[in-house]
């Protein structure tokens, strides 16, 4: 998976995701597990680290934190 594109989100705006393999290791760092069982899981919050270690391609300062804020916001907002 690392390295490749997935897909473009709306999430805040348009969004780009790619798993480059330092952001890949990371999100499994901070999950505990690897990104196939966070995936087999489904637990939201190893989501909510996918879509950030997705996300950080186009912003390297972006934090879980503001993530989960733009999830919710799309959500309030019915996209």
């Amino acid at each position: 998976m690392a390295g490749a594109e997935i897909k473009t989100a709306e999430i805040g705006g348009e969004r780009r995701m790619f798993f480059a393999t330092r952001d890949a290791v990371d999100a499994e760092a901070r999950m505990g597990k690897s990104i196939k069982q966070a995936l087999n899981d489904g637990a939201i919050g190893d989501l909510v680290i996918l879509i950030w270690a997705g996300m950080r391609f186009d912003n390297d300062k972006l934090t879980i934190e503001q993530v989960g804020k733009m999830l919710d916001s799309a959500k309030r907002s019915g996209k």
